[in-house]
C-alpha cells in the first residue's frame, strides 16, 4: 500500500507542497478517514494569502481543509458510532486553536477526525456530493444555536412553542420575468448565471469553471497576473480590511446587546 501523503503548507504565507503524513495514533472519540474526496473553501487560500490573520495559533508545517468524505479504517477507544467500514463526511477541525493538529486537516490521503464531528452518508450519495456540506453545516448551526449568536432551541421530533419570535431581515431572491413563458413567468437568477459558473444538472452537482486560453508562453493569463507579487500584497491588504471591518461591526452588536456603552471605532 502507498504510504499516506498530505499536502503541507511550511510556513506562513508559504507555498504548498505534497509531501509524506506520518500517522499518528489516535486519541479517544476519533476516527480515522481515509478521504474519497475533499473540497476546498476561501478560507483556505485566504490562509495562504493572508497569513496569521485568520489562524494566527497555526503551528507550521501545517495541513489546512475542512470537508471530507471517506471511509473510517481506524477506531479510537470510545467511539460507539462507527464502525471500520462506514462511508462518513467529517468537519475536519485541526486549524481551529484548541486543536492545532496538521493530522486533523483535510487536505491529506487520511485524516483523523473527532466522532462528533462526522455522520454516516447511504450507499447512494457519491463522496463529491458529501464533501461538500459539513463546514456550511457547522456554520450554520454556529449561527442558529450558539449563545453568542441566535441561541435558538435545538431541534426535536417533537416540537412545542416556545413564545419566541424570529425576524429574518435581509433576506433576497432575485428573478426575472421571462417574456417566453406564458404570463410572463419568473425565471431564477440561475439561467443568466456566465456559461463557466453554471451548475452541471443531476444529483451530483458541481461549479464548473472554464479556465481561459493559454498564450504563446504556455501560461494561462490569470493565473500570470494573480502570481505578481504586487497583486498578492493588494490581496493580503484587502481582506485584511474586510477582516478588521467585520470583527469591529461583531464587536459592536456584542457591545450593544449585553448594553456597555463604550463607544465603538
Amino acid at each position: 500500500m502507498a504510504a499516506d501523503r498530505a499536502v503541507w503548507l511550511r510556513a506562513k504565507l508559504g507555498t504548498l507542497d505534497i509531501g509524506p503524513a506520518p500517522p499518528r495514533l489516535l486519541r479517544d472519540n476519533e476516527i480515522l478517514v481515509r478521504n474519497g474526496a475533499v473540497a476546498i473553501n476561501p478560507v483556505d487560500w485566504m490562509t495562504l494569502v493572508v497569513g496569521d490573520v485568520i489562524f494566527p495559533w497555526l503551528t507550521y508545517p501545517f495541513v489546512l481543509g475542512s470537508d471530507v468524505a471517506g471511509e473510517v479504517v481506524a477506531l479510537g477507544a470510545g467511539v460507539t458510532r462507527f464502525k471500520v467500514g462506514d462511508r462518513v463526511l467529517g468537519h475536519a477541525v485541526g486549524a481551529e486553536k484548541s486543536r492545532n493538529d496538521p493530522a486533523e486537516g483535510a487536505f491529506q490521503t487520511c485524516t483523523v477526525l473527532l466522532d462528533h464531528m462526522a455522520c454516516p452518508i447511504p450507499a447512494s450519495m457519491a463522496y463529491e456530493t458529501a464533501a461538500v456540506l459539513p463546514l456550511g453545516l457547522s456554520t450554520a448551526a454556529c449561527g442558529l444555536f450558539q449563545k453568542e449568536f441566535l441561541a435558538l432551541d435545538y431541534p426535536v421530533a417533537d416540537p412545542q412553542p416556545n413564545g419566541k419570535t424570529l425576524l429574518v431581515w435581509g433576506g433576497e431572491r432575485r428573478e426575472q420575468r421571462d417574456p417566453a413563458r406564458r404570463g410572463g413567468g419568473l425565471r431564477g437568477g440561475r439561467d443568466r448565471l456566465p456559461e463557466e459558473l453554471r451548475l452541471c444538472e443531476g444529483a451530483r452537482r458541481h461549479h464548473s469553471l472554464r479556465l481561459p486560453e493559454r498564450d504563446g508562453g504556455g501560461r494561462h493569463p490569470a493565473r500570470a497576473r494573480d502570481a505578481h507579487p504586487r497583486r498578492r500584497a493588494r490581496d493580503r491588504r484587502w481582506i485584511s480590511q474586510r477582516l478588521r471591518r467585520r470583527r469591529q461591526r461583531v464587536r459592536g452588536q456584542q457591545i450593544r446587546r449585553h448594553g456597555d456603552a463604550r463607544r465603538v471605532l
